[in-house]
């Protein structure tokens, strides 16, 4: 009798195990800004901007053109990824920024036009993060998000649940 309930009880035991969640986190994954543009559509960036150039008999500088769905990607909705990019803070502090723009070149944003709503990603962390400068390239890792939002900035159409903001280190 005490075998068959012995038995019975690792069953038990085994089952519940197969039933409950697993704590290992999954690797992140690593992604790049051409990943946030739905396949058939390209990121509409004027080289010209990203240089800093501009033509005052041109006219005005461009404005951001307004995003709709058909230009975002779905796909990483709520997964850990990984990006590269450089942070633009939109709140100071002593001890750092826990709120920035995650954009795809140096620059963006501050001296020329805001890339396209979904080259810009809406960062916010628990721990403050304290950038050496505004040109140091980062990698952020969190949980992905899409969220039309508008900041002082631009329009952005992502966002990140940071939980590490690192260096990227050219290697």
């Amino acid at each position: 009798m005490k075998t068959v309930l012995l038995r019975y009880g690792v069953l038990a035991l085994a089952v519940v195990g197969l039933c409950l969640p697993t704590t290992a986190a999954e690797p992140p994954i690593d992604i790049q800004w051409r990943d946030l543009v739905p396949e058939g559509s390209e990121p509409t960036v004027d080289l010209n901007a990203l240089l800093g150039i501009h033509d005052p008999g041109a006219g005005p500088l461009p404005k951001q053109t307004a995003i709709d769905e058909s230009q975002v990607v779905t796909e990483f909705n709520d997964k850990t990824i990984r990006m590269p990019g450089y942070l633009i803070p939109l709140d100071f502090g002593s001890e750092g920024s826990t709120q920035f723009l995650l954009v795809p070149y140096v620059g963006a944003c501050i001296h020329v036009p805001p890339p396209p709503a979904n080259q810009i990603v809406l960062v916010t962390s628990e721990e403050p993060y304290q950038p050496q400068g505004l040109f140091e390239p980062v990698f952020v890792t969190g949980r992905m998000s899409t969220s039309v939002t508008t900041t002082e900035y631009a329009e952005v159409a992502y966002a990140l649940s940071a939980e590490d903001i690192e260096l990227f280190v050219y290697e």
